[in-house]
């Protein structure tokens, strides 16, 4: 579907105070409903053109954060998503001690930090600060709303907002300051914040029953501060979850060496930190070309999804049961499907050993069978889980859950470092829903049988 055209009349719901505080619109909220209800995706523009004056701003401010922007037609030219941002550049640095990650702020900067970061490092982090504790479980609207409310009380105009903290904490305040038009300066405390969410200006959060990171901006921050000793106060579970997708860049920017001594560092009890650090530039740097090229995901960028369509359909089916499940253990599972798939479909070979390897950072079979069940479970959870992989991001346009019309989009590769182009050149592999939701039950089997 090239566009898909709105109805007229009042738009309403029972959600438009909720609205209203972020956006300052009260209509907002029920039309990302109506959007998410009809199978949308990033790529379908919503055509306007019999929508009336009154709510046209409502619909711009709404398809600002539909998965990040949409396309619009019949009345705006300049597709909200792809515009240039003119702070786009800025400056990810590593630094060597603590105090240094703090030195550019400035008097009128909000500085908000994770509760738990806060509890460990309270008296070496300078200066006043406000806490606010973070969860994935939290990670909605409700959250950003108060968010929101804490910065409007706290925030002068043209100051920055300093988040301290993992990704849900970026993304979390990242969107709340975005709204707002403020910007953030990002100091990451987790290895997965540091090599992953920290970098490229996404930000986003949850929306149900849509799932994950369905709701976001793309918002550069204006630097970003690295200071690996944050790493020492993380587990081993923490550790191995950023290691997915430090692994993940390896995989993608074909550097072989990386992915083994990353594995190394996985492989290590205690996990190997200190191998860890000293890799961690050499992971940025794989995003950071990536991002490079494409600022906001056109095109090349969906890459960095690799493992993501299923993983984040995973995360958030385990999230919902209230099952404790990190972001890396999901993007493990993710990642070994789609290395199947590209091994059947694409023909790559030698995947064998990297997913042995992975099978080393994801549930075993004891927790995978507690959280999602066995493979004679899945069909009283397939329409779930359908539902989910084709409310991603990357799904085709128009499609709900209930039709078997729909297609789940992978990223494959062909070999390390080569990903698996379609015949119109996209950057995905788009499958039938029949066909995907077999080959997930294929990758069920064998997770439960390694």
């Amino acid at each position: 579907m090239d566009s898909f055209e709105w109805g007229s009349g009042e738009i309403a719901g029972e959600e438009a105070e909720l609205s209203f505080a972020l956006f300052g619109d009260a209509n907002v909220y029920s039309i990302l409903v109506a959007a998410f209800s009809a199978g949308l995706s990033r790529d379908t523009a919503w055509n306007l053109a019999n929508v009336e004056s009154r709510f046209l701003h409502s619909f711009h401010l709404a398809g600002k954060v539909f998965k990040r922007g949409v396309t619009f037609v019949g009345d705006i030219e300049t597709p909200i998503r792809h515009k240039i941002d003119a702070e786009h550049s800025y400056c990810v640095k590593q630094v060597d001690r603590l105090e240094q990650c703090f030195e550019t702020v400035r008097r009128d900067d909000v500085v908000i930090i994770d509760q738990g970061v806060a509890d460990y490092w309270r008296l070496q982090i300078p200066g006043k600060f406000l806490c606010f504790k973070f969860s994935e479980v939290e990670k909605n609207l409700l959250t950003v709303r108060a968010i929101v409310n804490i910065l409007r009380a706290h925030q002068p105009p043209r100051s920055r907002v300093i988040v301290v903290g993992g990704g849900v904490a970026g993304d979390l305040v990242g969107f709340a300051a975005g709204i707002l038009g403020f910007r953030c300066h990002y100091i990451p405390t987790t290895l997965l914040a540091m090599i992953d969410s920290s970098l490229g200006g996404k930000v986003g959060v949850n929306f149900e029953p849509w799932g994950k990171n369905q709701i976001g901006l793309f918002r550069s921050p204006v630097g970003v501060s690295i200071w690996t000793g944050w790493l020492s106060t993380l587990d081993d579970v923490q550790l191995r979850s950023g290691l997915v997708e430090a692994l993940k860049h390896a995989l993608l920017g074909g550097q072989t060496q990386l992915w083994h001594d990353l594995m190394d560092a996985a492989k290590s009890t205690p996990v190997n930190d200190r191998l860890i650090r000293s890799k961690i530039l050499d992971v940025i740097s794989i995003k950071q070309a990536v991002i490079s090229r494409d600022p906001f995901e056109r095109g090349e960028r969906a890459i960095l999804n690799f493992g993501h369509t299923l993983g984040h359909a995973l995360e958030t089916f385990a999230t919902k049961r209230g099952h404790s499940v990190t972001h890396g253990e999901c993007v493990a599972i993710g990642m070994i499907h789609a290395l199947r798939l590209s091994a059947e479909y694409c023909g790559m070979t030698g995947v064998e050993e990297m997913i042995s390897d992975l099978r080393l950072v994801c549930p075993n079979s004891k927790r995978l069978c507690k959280m999602f069940g066995t493979a004679d479970d899945l069909p009283s959870v397939k329409e779930e889980i359908l539902g989910l992989l084709l409310a991603d991001k990357k799904a085709s346009s128009n499609l709900s859950a209930a039709t078997d019309s729909g297609h789940v989009k992978y990223v494959l590769l062909t070999a390390p470092g080569s990903i698996a182009r379609s015949q119109s050149g996209a950057w995905t592999v788009s499958h039938p829903q029949a066909t995907a939701w077999l080959d997930i039950v294929k990758t069920w089997n064998f997770l439960m049988s390694t």
